[in-house]
């Protein structure tokens, strides 16, 4: 992973630590860390200001997708292992998994952090709800063109 002054276009830092492609890079919402996801089955976080590795995370398959929370004091990932984790940005103490029968190619924070919606490779969208992790539910039917709009009265439409 390289990151690079956008005015300048100087290489700022290099930040060596994975073995395989890397799928996903997010900044913290200060910019002062990186999060990754790679096929090497690892979430990575890094200071974007050295390069130096702080955490090393572990999916059992390769991850697609990372996300730091709005605050920054959490990550989300997913992974083809079927699995959402949520992890403590600070420890990398995994704090919360959710499994689906399918894979998790892309994870997001809502603006207020309070959810996650995540693209599974089977072509649906979920919504769960960080705080209970128990209100899973199935966005989008992907089989219907239609917009939907969920009992929180989130819209989420559909990609074409």
């Amino acid at each position: 992973v390289r990151v690079w002054n956008a005015d300048s276009n100087d290489l700022e830092v290099e930040l060596i630590g994975h073995n395989d492609a890397i799928f996903s890079v997010e900044f913290s919402p200060d910019g002062r860390r990186v999060v990754s996801g790679s096929r090497d089955q690892t979430v990575r976080v890094w200071s974007a200001m050295s390069g130096e590795q702080e955490l090393e995370l572990s999916h059992s398959d390769s991850v697609l997708s990372v996300d730091f929370s709005p605050d920054g004091k959490r990550i989300v990932s997913g992974s083809l292992d079927q699995t959402v984790r949520i992890w403590s940005a600070a420890s990398g103490h995994l704090l919360a998994e959710m499994k689906s029968g399918s894979a998790f190619q892309s994870v997001k924070f809502s603006p207020d952090g309070k959810r996650i919606v995540c693209g599974t490779i089977d072509a649906a969208v979920e919504v769960w709800s960080v705080d209970s992790l128990l209100n899973r539910r199935r966005a989008v039917d992907w089989s219907a063109l239609l917009p939907l709009v969920n009992a929180e009265r989130v819209r989420i439409v559909r990609a074409i």
